[in-house]
């Protein structure tokens, strides 16, 4: 299982685990209330200085009232699914003057791949409501170079989650 906790992102950390499930047990349920849509998602693709490539996936989340109702965040790389959990929860944290936080997650990644990555905040609405996404071409090794950040994006768009 492949882990990452974001110690620097400030107030909240964030754990990311690589799931089993090909969505999340939270579309089984109609949720009371949910949080808002993910404000940003960016994505980077880092050479490869310690034996394997990686994924930098970036993503903001808005702070409005809606943040309490946050229970974490979904991430789909291509077939490949990850939880991300935040600690401690936004209602327990003074988030007062913050318009919105950003948090990273660290992929494996695969050189030649052309992959499409979306997210979405946890649990999701009820009535289909719109998740991030972008893909990203992973250069093969020829092409990667020491300490140069290499992605060729798409525009970031919103799809309408139908599920």
């Amino acid at each position: 299982m492949n882990t990452f906790n974001c110690s620097l992102c400030h107030p909240q950390s964030v754990t990311c685990e690589e799931s089993e499930d090909v969505i999340p047990p939270e579309w089984m349920e109609i949720p009371q209330a949910s949080p808002s849509r993910l404000l940003a998602l960016k994505v980077a693709v880092l050479p490869e200085d310690f034996g394997a490539i990686r994924l930098n996936i970036s993503w903001a989340i808005n702070i409005d009232e809606s943040i309490n109702y946050l229970t974490g965040t979904w991430i789909r790389i291509g077939d490949d699914t990850y939880r991300c959990r935040y600690q401690p929860p936004f209602g327990e944290v003074d988030l007062r003057g913050l318009e919105q936080l950003w948090f990273y997650y660290l992929a494996p990644a695969e050189p030649g791949l052309h992959l499409v990555i979306s997210a979405y905040n946890l649990p999701i609405p009820a009535e289909g409501e719109y998740s991030q996404y972008t893909t990203c071409n992973v250069p093969f090794r020829k092409y990667i170079f020491k300490n140069e950040l290499l992605c060729f994006y798409s525009d970031i768009s919103y799809i309408k989650n139908n599920n």
